[in-house]
């Protein structure tokens, strides 16, 4: 698991079973935008580590798309300058 931090709250006016309160905290500091709820502190963040470890597929299937989008517009990137410098060079001869 990354760098997940569980920030917990407890409400003392909240209704019962939902005493306390999860966020999850990313590695950058910022808090995902989802609460999670439970009668005991370590209810509301097993939530929000089960939610959390419910999406890794995704969130890993993501990052390899985005990887293997990256890669392949280098790939581009390059056969482009090596058309464009294949065609200067033969204007130039020209």
């Amino acid at each position: 698991m990354t760098d997940i931090r569980v920030v917990t709250y407890q409400s003392t006016n909240a209704d019962a079973g939902k005493e306390w309160i999860a966020f999850l905290t990313m590695p950058n500091g910022e808090y995902l935008p989802v609460r999670f709820q439970g009668a005991t502190e370590d209810a509301a963040s097993d939530a929000a580590l089960a939610e959390w470890e419910k999406h890794r597929a995704e969130r890993e299937a993501n990052l390899a798309r985005r990887e293997e989008g990256r890669r392949k517009a280098a790939k581009t990137r390059s056969r482009k300058t090596e058309v464009n410098a294949a065609y200067n060079s033969k204007n130039r001869e020209a």
